[in-house]
């Protein structure tokens, strides 16, 4: 006869075995989520749905420097690593009619920009140089994005057969590798190879997001750094399909998706969403948000209109700021208790402070440029990319500072 104690020590072994099964299973399930296609079968992917709040209880929107995505540098060639900038730069050389594209990194100590080498030595102008990036017949480089993430740079390629790649950098020059292929031109996708060759993307917390599609469907697809399986976790179909600013902030990534309601691309249904990295919840935060927006302490910013609103995703409370900017808003930053509103020409940059009071004006005119490029103002700094008849220029403005003025970074 079987002792007592034996059979119950039995039954604890296995519901141990069976509680660690299950603890492991939620553990690998929360670092490595299992996201699918989101409303793949509603044509409106969602913009058919109420404005909900965010689980800012259980979920947040801190950020981590090490993992997270840098809203304030989409679409742009600027990004934050631990001890500076790197951006990317391309001039010609020596008068000459060659153009070289290199990255470069900008130290916030003495405020300096140098070639992204640690080649002694080098001269910074060919294949040899760890911070040149010269096309062949194997790849091209398409350094219109640089994201840091982890550690590393990260930017656009294709290879000869059109593939999208991922291009990993070490922070020194010395490592440049493929990371992974984004999307494949012989992929059961059906993609045309020019629309695939440069992916808006960013990564944020051990995910590549990036965009691509066709004037009647646009995918948001997802997969992790250094994998090439791709799933997509978002899908917009219909007349004008649209989606883009693809924004990490914590645990949600944010994004706008639109359709065009009439065949004269006249009126639409739009929104900004919020997707949880976690688990795949898709929240409609705010309807017809279509134009820039930014997060700080849980406070949404947005373009509106001919102003700029704000909207507590706690409360839920939504009040006008700036009255009367102008409906030509392009870039929006918040820094701290300082608001930086560019307009769509690019021309001046105005600053409020968070009660809407404008504080100050910066004429970009005084710059002498063909034209302003880029904008991008993080941790301090305020970056502007400019274009003239030499090439590209950076300058950049230490924006706490009233006394600081636009210096050229040389």
């Amino acid at each position: 006869m079987k002792r007592p104690y034996i059979k119950n020590l039995i039954l604890i072994i296995l519901m141990i075995s069976l509680i660690m099964t299950t603890s492991c299973n939620k553990s690998e399930n929360a670092s490595d989520p299992q996201i699918s296609v989101i409303d793949i079968e509603n044509q409106q992917n969602g913009l058919d749905k109420t404005e909900e709040k965010l689980n800012l209880e259980e979920y947040s929107l801190d950020y981590v420097f090490k993992t997270d995505d840098q809203p304030q540098t989409i679409y742009s060639t600027i990004t934050e690593g631990e001890e500076g900038f790197y951006y990317f730069s391309c001039n010609y050389e020596d008068d000459s009619k060659s153009l070289i594209n290199r990255i470069m990194f900008f130290d916030k100590k003495n405020k300096k920009a140098v070639p992204l080498c640690n080649i002694a030595d080098c001269l910074h102008k060919d294949e040899n140089c760890n911070a040149c990036f010269i096309d062949s017949e194997e790849i091209s480089y398409h350094l219109f994005r640089l994201k840091y993430n982890d550690g590393f740079i990260y930017t656009n390629a294709s290879n000869s057969k059109g593939d999208s790649l991922l291009i990993k950098i070490s922070e020194d020059g010395s490592i440049r590798e493929q990371s992974n292929i984004m999307l494949k031109t012989d992929s059961n996708l059906e993609k045309e190879i020019d629309s695939i060759l440069i992916p808006d993307f960013i990564i944020h917390r051990g995910y590549e997001y990036f965009l691509d599609g066709t004037p009647y469907s646009e995918e948001i697809f997802r997969c992790k750094v250094g994998s090439d399986k791709v799933d997509v976790v978002y899908e917009n179909t219909g007349n004008g399909a649209n989606v883009y600013r693809l924004k990490g902030y914590g645990d949600y990534l944010f994004f706008q998706s639109m359709n065009f309601t009439n065949e004269d691309y006249t009126e639409y249904n739009a929104g900004l969403f919020a997707m949880n990295v976690n688990n795949g919840e898709l929240t409609l935060v705010k309807k017809d948000v279509v134009r820039n927006y930014c997060i700080q302490d849980n406070i949404l910013y947005y373009f509106y209109k001919d102003g700029i609103c704000s909207y507590d995703l706690i409360s839920g409370e939504t009040r006008t700021v700036v009255k009367n900017f102008g409906d030509d808003g392009f870039d929006l930053f918040v820094e701290k208790d300082k608001i930086y509103a560019v307009d769509g020409s690019n021309e001046r940059i105005c600053v409020f402070n968070l009660k809407g009071e404008q504080i100050e004006t910066y004429d970009l005119e005084v710059l002498d440029m063909d034209f302003v490029d880029k904008i991008v103002i993080i941790d301090g700094y305020c970056f502007i990319r400019c274009v003239d008849s030499s090439g590209e220029h950076f300058f950049y403005m230490i924006s706490d500072d009233k006394e600081s003025d636009w210096i050229e970074i040389s």
